[in-house]
């Protein structure tokens, strides 16, 4: 009988404690998206404040040599902060504004990166671009997209927040034209 408890106790507490890291799991993403949103508000405000001009750069590939060449051509005669690295994500975003944003500069050149519909937009919503690059619109992630169409969108909701600020302007590469001609502001 003995040996019989000392086999159930460890099976039971494995149970227990699959359960207990779906329970904790469950109890912290809410804690989470609250913290979450507490840091990109304020990263909103931050970059607001600033009165930089903010540029987003999005693309299926090429996003992070173009923003550092437009960055390095930029400094010529702009203080200018851009994402480090491949930080191209929400809270990759924050975190660069956060952290190194200043009074004095001038330009934001910040990279957006995007694996499902909406990506970019919710990026678009953080930073508020004035103008924007889309790099080009492949089938990069179309695991996670489903669909080329998907891709497509979500490039392009880049185009709509720059459109929708009525502000700056949206440079798309020459071969990925074809595929935003539905939007009213390519020729």
């Amino acid at each position: 009988r003995g040996k019989l408890v000392s086999l159930i106790v460890p099976v039971i507490f494995y149970a227990l404690s699959a359960f207990l890291v779906l329970l904790s799991n469950i109890i912290n993403t809410p804690i989470e998206k609250c913290i979450n949103l507490y840091y990109i508000n304020d990263a909103k405000k931050i970059l607001k404040d600033s009165n930089a001009e903010v540029i987003g750069i999005t693309g299926s590939y090429g996003k992070t040599s173009v923003k550092f060449y437009l960055a390095e051509l930029m400094r010529e005669k702009y203080d200018v902060l851009n994402t480090p690295s491949s930080y191209n994500t929400p809270m990759g975003v924050v975190r660069t504004i956060r952290e190194h944003m200043t009074a004095v500069n001038e330009v934001f050149v910040c990279e957006m990166g995007a694996r499902h519909v909406g990506d970019i937009k919710e990026l678009c919503d953080i930073a508020h671009h004035d103008c924007g690059i889309i790099t080009s619109i492949g089938e990069q992630h179309l695991e996670t997209f489903h669909t080329f169409e998907n891709i497509k969108k979500t490039k392009l909701e880049l185009a709509d927040a720059v459109e929708k600020k009525g502000k700056g302007l949206i440079f798309i590469n020459a071969d990925s034209v074809k595929d935003a001609k539905k939007l009213p502001y390519t020729n």
